[in-house]
């Protein structure tokens, strides 16, 4: 490729993440984690989380697996009009601010996020298990009332 010194040439970042959707035709819940997550047990795990707020997630929902360690930008790679949960990456290596908290919901464009600590983390630390259940109880359960 010739290119004219003055040209001014911009390489993006390769976004690598797999998605993997479900069977449903509304697919308003995105999740995104990373793929040292996206394994059996902790997929069981996810769907338990989701059937809580009584969403299932093969009909409801879209996976987006992040493959590496690499820093994605959601609010490119992610539908509009979605609730999107974000599991085991903090809000900096997403393109949000990092001061955001985790297990709040945030209100961008159209969009609904949530951070939260990763699948592994959840399974066993029991406080963090009782926040990320309080934000959704706050926010899918009692507002139904």
């Amino acid at each position: 490729m010739d290119t004219n010194p003055n040209d001014i040439v911009f390489f993006l970042p390769e976004n690598r993440f797999n998605v993997h959707s479900g069977s449903g035709s509304v697919q308003d819940f995105v999740v995104v984690l990373r793929s040292d997550e996206y394994q059996p047990e902790l997929l069981s795990q996810l769907e338990a989380i989701m059937k809580a707020i009584q969403v299932d997630l093969k009909e409801r929902a879209v996976i987006i697996e992040i493959l590496g360690d690499s820093d994605c930008r959601i609010k490119e790679i992610c539908p509009e009009s979605a609730y999107v949960f974000i599991f085991g990456m903090n809000p900096a290596q997403t393109g949000f601010p990092s001061h955001i908290s985790k297990y709040q919901i945030l209100s961008s464009g159209t969009s609904l996020y949530l951070f939260a600590d990763a699948l592994q983390m959840l399974k066993s630390n029991m406080d963090a298990k009782k926040q990320l259940w309080n934000c959704l109880k706050s926010h899918f359960i009692d507002q139904k009332k």
